[in-house]
């Protein structure tokens, strides 16, 4: 991939034509492709279906994409919630972050992530964070170079198959 040019990169609000590509990037990684239902003759399954109506109907959650060229080549979602912990704080999380194999190591990521810090600041929250696999090391490394603290250790619990 070249270099391209960052201000022909557009972030915006997921629409329902864009679910698809949003699946292709979620299940383009070792562990995407494990833990994600492939697309059938471009057919989406009715998990993702209602998952997307859910997002989209709640305003304190947003799932945005990153397209180049009439492309999509990234996702993420950013989910507000309050807090009583640290004094009432608003918070912000990060989840499903994607950017096409292709375009990494371009500074997309820093762009989107941006982009998510500018968001939280405008909802007014105090706290950004995320959670990522300890298999993705890359990923860690990436998130303390624009200044995440790896600072907690994150659990999670598998409610369902």
């Amino acid at each position: 991939m070249q270099k391209l040019n960052l201000n022909q990169v557009v972030i915006r609000l997921a629409t329902d034509n864009d679910l698809t590509a949003i699946i292709q990037l979620l299940a383009d990684d070792e562990l995407g492709k494990q833990r994600e239902t492939l697309l059938v003759e471009r057919e989406i399954p009715n998990c993702y279906l209602k998952a997307f109506k859910l997002i989209k109907s709640n305003p304190d959650t947003m799932l945005v994409v990153m397209e180049y060229m009439n492309e999509i080549i990234g996702t993420l979602q950013l989910i507000i919630f309050p807090t009583l912990t640290l004094q009432g704080c608003i918070r912000a999380e990060i989840e499903g972050v994607r950017i096409k194999t292709s375009f990494q190591r371009l500074g997309l990521g820093k762009l989107m992530f941006q982009w998510a810090k500018n968001t939280a600041i405008e909802r007014g929250c105090g706290l950004l964070q995320l959670t990522t696999n300890k298999s993705r090391i890359s990923a860690l490394n990436f998130y303390k170079s624009i200044g995440f603290i790896d600072s907690h250790n994150g659990m999670k619990m598998k409610l369902s198959d």
